[in-house]
């Protein structure tokens, strides 16, 4: 009996033993099921954080459609152009206009609401090119577009105010704060203060106003460089103006009512000079004349850009939204092999960058126009490489715009209006029969001129109440770097020059930039050039 009863005992504890192994084994199996169940790509885990992301996001999208509510019903149910989403006044589009994005290393035709357009809070600013390339707005959106087949590009700059947060009216380097507006208002989203700019706000123009100030080039201030409506944007030109390429571009029948050729506002191209500035103005506006190659018409409201206008991009440049550093200078030159275009000697080409923030000139001759071009001391590259040319953008990426530093000088449209014969003489018309109540001409105030000595240096002293410009506002006096980042501030001492250049030529190595300001008689040369500017209402 003692004997059997050892032996089941031993029966039995080798069936719980079994047991037990067994029921490690189904456990371990359940476990790893559980856990796969738990964590895999397609586990509890995994769809309940997806879960909670998409409740998230319907959240915000109902957040937004609410605020999007919220301002429809403060404004009367009128649009405004204010985009709740990316805070800031979505691009106005007219005809003749096409959208175009740069997505994973190619432009790429896309729709107004693609969220990938643009993103000013990622120095992302929105494109649009015309019809004088490839391809017009019956084409479909998704479509690549190879660099040669771009139109003539534009990029939006949207209505803001700003603040110099230091150094104002100084040779020092200072900095831009800005705040973008919604619609045509002066309400940010944050609610800033926003003050007038005059005499007494500035302390005599000694000191930036305790605030925020509208920039002039979207107001319907004219006197300052406004339009003549309030303006919830501008579209600026990417390059400054180029000739057409013979062989790719029609430049055979597309003519301005001057007859010179339609421009053409794309990189690598020869730069468009050896003209006076009434006949540049005018090219500008007839950019919308009947049978233009660009498709556009008259509600774009072309214009030689203005010095307010130019204020803007050098603004919007400093601030967080644009670079927030000096942009590097088009330093090309074909001074050795110049070409000759429609009888007239050509040095520049457009969206070119040094390979450093100030060289000096890179002369080439007898070289093809590629991708990089080098010169006896330095390589330039073209605005598309992504690695090098993207330097002299404003955005230090492909979206921004180009040629505001070097390149060709680029006439605005601004004028002393002292009465000087050379107002006459190289104005014409256009600017000899100027009134204040222009809105595509700033006139500024003629200080100490005279009829027989006109030039920026006797009229200084009374540019205080001209802002948004970025000439008194971003130097100290008239010379050579005297505006911020060093760059020239007139430095001759001619005394018949009644006309305005800006951002400097090749030729003028590292006191070239967005902040230089020069005065000029208004002639033809092989250093001044232009831009344009749409003015979408």
């Amino acid at each position: 009996m003692k004997i059997n009863k050892k032996i089941n005992q031993k029966e039995i504890a080798g069936i719980t033993l079994i047991a037990l192994v067994i029921t490690i084994i189904v456990l371990l199996i359940l476990a790893g099921i559980s856990i796969s169940m738990l964590s895999g790509d397609n586990g509890i885990l995994q769809r309940a954080a997806e879960a909670k992301e998409k409740t998230e996001d319907s959240q915000r999208e109902e957040e937004m459609q609410l605020e999007e509510l919220a301002e429809l019903v403060k404004n009367n149910g009128q649009e405004t152009g204010w985009s709740v989403r990316k805070h800031v006044n979505a691009p106005k589009v007219s005809s003749g206009m096409i959208p175009v994005k740069y997505s994973n290393g190619k432009w790429v035709i896309c729709s107004q609401d693609d969220s990938e357009w643009y993103s000013y809070d990622d120095k992302q600013w929105a494109n649009v090119m015309l019809c004088d390339g490839k391809y017009d707005t019956t084409t479909a959106v998704g479509t690549e577009v190879a660099v040669d087949d771009l139109g003539s590009m534009f990029v939006w700059i949207p209505r803001f105010a700003y603040k110099i947060t230091s150094n104002y009216h100084s040779n020092t380097t200072g900095g831009i704060d800005v705040k973008f507006l919604k619609g045509t208002s002066s309400e940010t989203d944050d609610n800033v203060t926003i003050v007038e700019y005059n005499e007494t706000t500035t302390n005599n123009y000694t000191q930036f106003p305790d605030g925020y100030v509208v920039h002039p080039a979207f107001t319907n201030d004219v006197s300052k460089g406004g339009w003549s409506t309030q303006l919830t944007g501008i579209w600026v030109a990417k390059f400054e103006a180029g000739y057409p390429m013979a062989d790719t571009e029609d430049d055979a029948t597309s003519k301005t009512s001057d007859n010179m050729y339609y421009p053409v506002f794309k990189g690598k191209r020869y730069s468009y000079n050896n003209y006076k500035i009434p006949m540049l103005y005018s090219m500008c506006e007839s950019m919308t004349s009947s049978g233009n190659p660009y498709s556009i018409t008259s509600s774009s409201n072309s214009h030689m850009i203005k010095n307010s206008e130019w204020g803007a991009v050098a603004y919007l440049t400093r601030s967080s939204y644009g670079k927030e550093s000096e942009i590097y200078i088009n330093n090309v030159s074909f001074e050795n092999d110049r070409k000759n275009i429609n009888n007239s000697s050509v040095y520049g080409l457009t969206g070119y960058s040094a390979d450093a923030v100030s060289r000096d000139t890179n002369n080439v001759s007898g070289k093809d126009i590629g991708d990089s071009i080098t010169g006896a001391s330095y390589t330039s590259y073209v605005w598309y490489d992504t690695t090098n040319g993207i330097y002299a953008s404003t955005t230090g990426n492909i979206t921004g715009i180009y040629d505001m530093s070097g390149g060709c000088w680029e006439y605005p449209g601004g004028v002393i209006p002292s009465g000087h014969r050379n107002i006459n003489t190289y104005g014409g018309t256009i600017f000899s029969t100027l009134t204040a109540s222009t809105n595509k001409i700033t006139l500024y105030p003629v200080g100490n001129s005279t009829s027989s000595k006109t030039d920026i240096s006797r009229s200084y002293s009374s540019f205080g109440s001209m802002y948004g410009d970025s000439i008194w506002e971003t130097s100290s006096q008239v010379g050579a770097n005297f505006s911020w980042n060093g760059d020239i501030s007139d430095e001759d001492t001619a005394t018949h020059e009644p006309f305005f250049v800006r951002g400097g030529t090749w030729t003028y190595g590292d006191q070239v930039g967005s902040f230089a300001f020069a005065d000029n008689p208004g002639t033809a040369y092989y250093t001044y050039s232009t831009r344009a500017v749409l003015a979408v209402q």
